[in-house]
């Protein structure tokens, strides 16, 4: 089993700069796709960060019926990300 690697928030100022060295890598060469791999997940992250704020409201609302709606479209908008060529991915597959 691997083990957990705790590493602290970058500043915002840190990811301003990571982000535009990602970017510098995509515009030029980027043999290793470090520059791809690092845009894909901070795109994929902002997704995940919306569905975990709309399960925490959902949690702690006593799980009422407009608080689902809303993480059951974030979930959808993560999925759309993650899977862009498709026409509606399932939110739940194989449920």
């Amino acid at each position: 089993m691997a083990e957990t690697i705790f590493i602290k928030k970058p500043t915002p100022e840190q990811m301003g700069q990571a982000l535009a060295a990602a970017q510098a890598l995509r515009e030029g060469e980027d043999p290793d796709s470090m520059g791809h791999a690092f845009l894909y997940l901070f795109n994929r992250n902002k997704h995940l960060e919306e569905v975990y704020e709309h399960v925490y409201h959902y949690l702690h609302s006593g799980q009422a019926s407009r608080e689902h709606a809303m993480l059951v479209r974030a979930i959808e908008r993560a999925e759309k990300a993650a899977h862009p060529h498709e026409d509606s991915p399932a939110v739940f597959p194989g449920a």
